[in-house]
């Protein structure tokens, strides 16, 4: 999931060029789960940078997804194990602002575990 993004909008933006299909049932089995990580940093010390992955196939939220960071260094924050919906389906990052500061997403990356 590359690609560096940056904003100020408290709303969640999507993250240009992050967007992946995952099918994780019939490409790794019934038993395989994900996680994901993402660097992340805030424009000033007081800045708050949240991110998640949305799945744009069902128009919902990843439900567990959702990092959250207080750094000015690029610094990598992982999920625990997210339950995806069955199918092939296309997920991006989302990212906001918490407090209108600057924020950047680096980049991230969708783990499978099987």
């Amino acid at each position: 999931l590359s690609g560096t993004f940056s904003t100020t909008n408290t709303n969640w933006t999507d993250a240009i060029g992050t967007e992946v299909y995952i099918d994780v049932e019939n490409d790794y089995g019934k038993s395989a789960y994900i996680t994901w990580d993402a660097t992340m940093k805030t424009s000033g010390g007081s800045g708050s940078i949240s991110a998640r992955l949305w799945d744009g196939t069902n128009n919902i939220a990843v439900q567990g997804s959702e990092v959250m960071l207080t750094s000015v260094s690029f610094t990598q924050v992982s999920s625990g194990q997210l339950a995806l919906w069955r199918g092939k389906n296309l997920y991006k990052v989302q990212i906001r602002s918490l407090d209108s500061n600057e924020v950047t997403f680096g980049s991230g990356r969708v783990k499978v575990v099987y």
